[in-house]
């Protein structure tokens, strides 16, 4: 039998009459009617005239934006449940993706629209749609066909057995549809009772989805403690409850979660369906771009800083090798100014020895010279290119920059009985890596340092040790990994996200540049990472991940 039914509507919005060509020359092809609008005022007209399929809009629009026309047409019972598809050149934010959902969109396409993308999601929702559609159809020919003749009971059986036959199978393909959602969904009753779950909660509960169906949330989720308080609210206040950038360990891992509860009355049954968004990597990767972004700047910061040390530094050493001079005898215009003056070049040299005048001239021109090459290693840090890289072997490396701190430890801390262990575990094999050897040293030593710094912090128990220890790695992304721990006092969660920051520190003494030197270092100059993780009172870890292949800064 032929359907007779019409083409199903799609109404498409956008108020730039060639964007509206566009969706027409790629939606063309489909058995549908295709009515356009070029406004949100026009839009709400035809959708008082149509029963649209599905609504694809544009988001931008003068007068009235797509996300106030959505929110008309959710309040409004005819056009509530109707799909709608945001169009937007805007990119990808949860704040606009979240307040999209909330107004009633499905789903989300973003310019240049993707002609296959489009196609395949518009025949999805045309294709329930026509289920919908049928579904209903049948079943009110069924109730005429019953009401007519009790002949064709058997026939209306069969046809009834087939139209669940396709209920199924259209619950099926909605149950693939959402879990091609990335994100964990969760369907639970007024008293957080599970009802069902997508594939991605599957995988993370620990017991069968049999076990799980029926049983409070608390049992199959329970690294979510505060989820049940969140259904509370949301079901109370009939109202999303969003809860944003929440810590949470799972399975022995950090991860950071966006929690929505969206509650819902189904027959006078209350319920709520949760979603969980894991954004740990991009949290991470905000993190290391405000990171990169600081240090940026200090680096502007410091280079104006070292140009503005370097004028009168100059003069500094300048005048007092001039000073030297002016001491010396084997220059004649220091004799004849000497016997101007009634004064004996010997005895002045005699005065100055006693006195240490000539030592503290000596100190004077050390220091300057010293505080020039900080200034020059300053600007070193703060130049994208400070020389090539050359293949060096890390173990080397580390070795050497450990010695130096820790003889350094050992003449403050050894005669109060504050030794130190190390715990090494280098591999037989690592391949060298490109680096900067004197820098990628330096920040060895930073760490090494702060590490030692933080162990004589902390009060150990009588036979407890200090101990360091040392890693070597390669990670499955061709980056050598050095692991530098301690098992000092730990670093507090509230400042573990400071601690790269420019003269950020918590001792009394310090500039607070060694570790945002050092990330700089790692990340800028040599396109690595650099992280910490710390539990308090059982230590700190950083870790720096450096690339094997050679990238060029």
């Amino acid at each position: 039998m032929n359907d007779s039914r019409p083409f199903p509507k799609i109404l498409i919005v956008d108020d730039i009459p060639e964007n509206l060509f566009v969706l027409e020359q790629i939606l063309k092809n489909l058995d549908a009617q295709i009515i356009r609008a070029l406004s949100g005022n026009e839009a709400l007209a035809h959708v008082l005239e149509h029963n649209f399929a599905l609504i694809i809009l544009d988001i931008q629009m003068p007068e009235m934006d797509g996300f106030e026309v959505a929110e008309i047409l959710k309040s409004d019972e005819k056009s509530a449940n109707i799909p709608i598809i945001f169009v937007t050149a805007i990119d990808r934010d949860n704040s606009n993706e979240h307040k999209g959902y909330d107004t009633g969109a499905v789903d989300f396409i973003f310019k240049p629209i993707n002609k296959f993308i489009l196609l395949s999601k518009v025949k999805v929702f045309l294709e329930l749609h026509r289920i919908k559609s049928g579904l209903e159809q049948r079943v009110a020919d069924r109730t005429r066909e019953l009401q007519q003749s009790n002949d064709i009971l058997v026939d209306q059986i069969e046809q009834n057995a087939a139209a669940a036959k396709e209920i199924e199978q259209g619950r099926a393909y909605l149950s693939k549809v959402i879990d091609t959602i990335p994100s964990c969904l969760i369907t639970v009753d007024g008293a957080g009772g599970i009802i069902d779950m997508n594939i991605r909660a599957r995988d993370l509960i620990e017991m069968p989805i049999e076990i799980a169906t029926g049983a409070p949330i608390s049992e199959s989720f329970p690294f979510y403690p505060s989820l049940m308080g969140y259904i509370i609210e949301a079901i109370e206040s009939e109202k999303t409850v969003e809860k944003r950038r929440i810590p949470t360990y799972i399975k022995g891992m950090l991860t950071i979660n966006n929690f929505a509860v969206y509650p819902f009355r189904f027959n006078e049954i209350l319920g709520a369906v949760i979603r969980v968004d894991d954004i740990t990597e991009q949290t991470k990767k905000d993190e290391r771009m405000i990171q990169s972004e600081k240090m940026l700047s200090m680096g502007g910061i410091a280079a104006g800083m070292a140009h503005e040390i370097n004028n009168p530094l100059a003069g500094i050493i300048q005048s007092i090798q001039i000073i030297r001079n002016r001491f010396q005898k084997s220059l004649p215009a220091n004799q004849e100014a000497a016997e101007a003056c009634g004064l004996s070049l010997d005895t002045l040299a005699a005065y100055c020895e006693k006195r240490g005048i000539d030592r503290m001239i000596d100190a004077i021109h050390h220091s300057g010279n010293r505080a020039a090459c900080i200034v020059e290693e300053i600007l070193s840090f703060t130049r994208k290119n400070g020389g090539n890289k050359v293949l060096e072997n890390l173990q080397k490396l580390l070795e050497q920059s450990v010695k130096l701190a820790l003889n350094e430890y050992r003449i403050q801390n050894d005669s109060q009985g504050k030794s130190v262990i190390l715990n090494k575990n280098y591999p037989k094999t690592l391949p060298p890596v490109p680096c900067r050897a004197n820098r990628i040293q330096q920040v060895f030593l930073n760490i090494v340092k702060n590490c030692l710094q933080a162990m004589g912090e902390k009060k150990y128990e009588e036979k407890e040790e200090r101990i360091l220890s040392l890693s070597l790695t390669t990670t499955e992304t061709d980056m050598a990994r050095i692991e530098i721990s301690d098992n000092g006092p730990g670093i507090p969660p509230a400042i573990q996200s400071k601690i790269f920051e420019p003269f950020f520190t918590t001792k009394s003494t310090g500039s607070g540049l060694g570790l945002s030197l050092s990330y700089f270092i790692i990340t800028e100059d040599h396109c690595g990472e650099l992280s910490v993780r710390s539990t308090e009172n059982e230590g700190a870890t950083f870790t720096i991940d450096l690339p094997i292949k050679s990238i060029d800064a």
